[in-house]
C-alpha cells in the first residue's frame, strides 16, 4: 500500500495539474511523475474523479486518508482495512493497466504483442504472434517482483515439465522463459488462445445449460485436471476464470503449472493478507492454502478448489458467505465454518451430488 509520503507527493502533484489546461495535462504529468507508473496512476486517477465529482470532491486527499486512517478508532479493524484496502486496489489496478498498456506491440523473447486481453495483480494476458512457427499464442506475463528467486529459477527448466501436458482438456503451454528488459526479469508463458472464450459458469449460464449438460461438462474438466496429476502437477490456482470454454463447446483449463512455477498461491495469500484484495481468489483456496504452507499442499488442494466451482456451478452460489468480509475473515470462515449443504439452495442436487459436493 502506498506510504503517506506517497500520498502526500501524489497530492502535490495533483493541486499541480488540477490548474493546468485540460490539453496540457497529460504532457505534465508524465514529466512530472517520470517512470513512476504507480504515482502516475495514483495522480490519474485522482484527476478523474476530479473531473467527475467536481467541487464536491475532496479538497486534499491526503487529508482525507488521514481522516481514514483517524476514523480506525471508530470502526472494526475489519471495516478499517476494506475501505483503506479499495483505494490500494483501485491505484494497482489502474497501474497494472498503464504498464500493460505500454507493452502492447513490443516483442517479448519470439513474441509480439498485439492486444490486452486481461489483467490483474498477478500477470497481464496477450494476444501475441509467435514467428516461428507462426502461430497466435496468448502470452501471460508476470509482473516485475511477482515471483521468489527460488520460482525464477525454475523457470528455467519448467518447459519441460509443462511440455509433457497434453489433454484436450488442457490449454496448452508451449513456452516459459524470463524476458529481461527495462523494467528487470519479466517471467512470462506462451500459452494456447482459445478463440471465443468464456469462463466456465458464464459459458453455462449464458447457454442456459441443464443439470445434467453442466455435469458433462464439468467432468472433463476433472478428466484434464487429473492428466496434470498424473504427470505430478498440482494446479494450485483453479477457479472458474482459469477454466474457459471455447467456441468449439470444450471446456479447458488455462494456467497449468503456472501457479506451480511462480509460487502464485503463495504470493496471492501474502498479498490477500497484507492488503484485504483478492477475495475472489481466496474463496478457492484450500485451509492449506490459506495456511500459505506449500509443505501441505497435494492434489486435494485442487480437488478441493473443484469442489468450489462446481458447488457454484450448480448453485448459483459459493459455499461460503464471505461477501462483505475482510480477508482475515474469510479465511476463517474457510477454515472452521462448514459450507452449506448444496441442497438447500437447489433440490434437485438431494443426494450423492450433496454428498460429493461436500467430500469435495
Amino acid at each position: 500500500m502506498p506510504t503517506d509520503e506517497h500520498w502526500k507527493k501524489a497530492q502535490e502533484i495533483f493541486d499541480r495539474i488540477r490548474s493546468a489546461p485540460p490539453e496540457c495535462r497529460a504532457a505534465e504529468l508524465r514529466a512530472v511523475c517520470g517512470g513512476d507508473d504507480v504515482l502516475w496512476a495514483e495522480v490519474e486517477s485522482l484527476l478523474e474523479h476530479d473531473s467527475q465529482a467536481g467541487e464536491t470532491f475532496l479538497a486534499s486527499s491526503a487529508a482525507r486518508r488521514r481522516k481514514q486512517v483517524g476514523a480506525l478508532e471508530s470502526v472494526s479493524p475489519g471495516e478499517a482495512e476494506s475501505s483503506l484496502s479499495a483505494t490500494s486496489h483501485a491505484v494497482n489496478c489502474t497501474a497494472a493497466n498503464i504498464w500493460a498498456e505500454k507493452l502492447v506491440s513490443s516483442v517479448i523473447g519470439r513474441y509480439r504483442l498485439r492486444r490486452l486481453i486481461a489483467f490483474g495483480g498477478m500477470g497481464c494476458v496477450f494476444e501475441a504472434t509467435q514467428e516461428r512457427p507462426s502461430r497466435a499464442v496468448a502470452l501471460k506475463i508476470l509482473p516485475p517482483g511477482s515471483s521468489a528467486p527460488a520460482a525464477l529459477a525454475r523457470f528455467r527448466i519448467e518447459p519441460e515439465i509443462l511440455g509433457r501436458l497434453q489433454h484436450p482438456n488442457i490449454a496448452q503451454v508451449y513456452e516459459a522463459g524470463i524476458h529481461e528488459s527495462e523494467y528487470g526479469g519479466l517471467p512470462y508463458f506462451a500459452m494456447e488462445l482459445i478463440p471465443g472464450a468464456q469462463s466456465l459458469i458464464a459459458y453455462s449460464d449464458a447457454r442456459r445449460l441443464s443439470l445434467r449438460q453442466r455435469l458433462e461438462l464439468f467432468g472433463k474438466v476433472c478428466d484434464g485436471v487429473h492428466h496434470g496429476h498424473q504427470k505430478g502437477i498440482i494446479h494450485r490456482d483453479l477457479k472458474p476464470a482459469n477454466i474457459l470454454v471455447g467456441a468449439d463447446g470444450e471446456p479447458k483449463v488455462i494456467d497449468f503449472g503456472v501457479a506451480r512455477a511462480s509460487d502464485a498461491d503463495i504470493v496471492l495469500t501474502t498479498q490477500c493478507t497484507h492488503t484485504g484484495e483478492l477475495i475472489g481468489t481466496v474463496r478457492y483456496m484450500s485451509p492449506e492454502q490459506c495456511d500459505g504452507d506449500p509443505a501441505r499442499i497435494d492434489t486435494r488442494s485442487d480437488i478441493y478448489a473443484l469442489g468450489v466451482v462446481l458447488y457454484e456451478l450448480l448453485t448459483g452460489a459459493a459455499p461460503y458467505d464471505t461477501s462483505g468480509t475482510t480477508v482475515y475473515r474469510a479465511i476463517q470462515i474457510i477454515k472452521d465454518v462448514p459450507p452449506r449443504r448444496p441442497s438447500e439452495l437447489n433440490r434437485s442436487l438431494r443426494g450423492d451430488l450433496d454428498a460429493i459436493l461436500l467430500k469435495a
